[in-house]
């Protein structure tokens, strides 16, 4: 072993089932969808409970110029993020973490849209609901 390595003390954080303890008691979400066209569903809240959006992957496969697809929260109006290629065969990959979990409300749908062009759209989502 190199100089200072086998001297070396690793902290280690407490895990139930993989989980860190502050997840305790949540349910851990992992959630993808992919299509094209108009509303495609990724999750929708379980009654009752909030979800603690963490981070967002999206991509996207087009087959015309200036395809745009986009993740919205309830309606297709509360567009959150969004993707775009520009050319007639592009390929679009974004994926992002908040520094703080967004809370998503009981019964409320995360889910994918293309507003236009045409090709195919891959998203998916990851946090907890408690």
């Amino acid at each position: 072993m190199g100089a200072g390595i086998s001297n070396a003390s690793f902290a280690t954080q407490p895990t139930v089932l993989n989980m860190p303890i502050g997840l305790k008691g949540k349910t851990m979400i992992y959630a993808g969808a992919s299509g094209s066209g108009g509303n495609i569903p990724i999750h929708t809240t379980t009654a009752g409970k909030t979800f603690y959006l963490v981070s967002v992957c999206l991509a996207l496969q087009s087959t015309a110029i200036d395809t745009v697809g986009y993740l919205h929260v309830g309606s297709q109006a509360n567009k959150f993020a969004y993707i775009a290629t520009g050319s007639a065969t592009g390929h679009a990959e974004i994926a992002f973490s908040f520094s703080h979990p967004i809370p998503i409300p009981s019964l409320t749908s995360v889910a994918l849209s293309m507003q236009s062009g045409t090709g195919e759209i891959f998203g998916c989502v990851c946090g907890w609901e408690e």
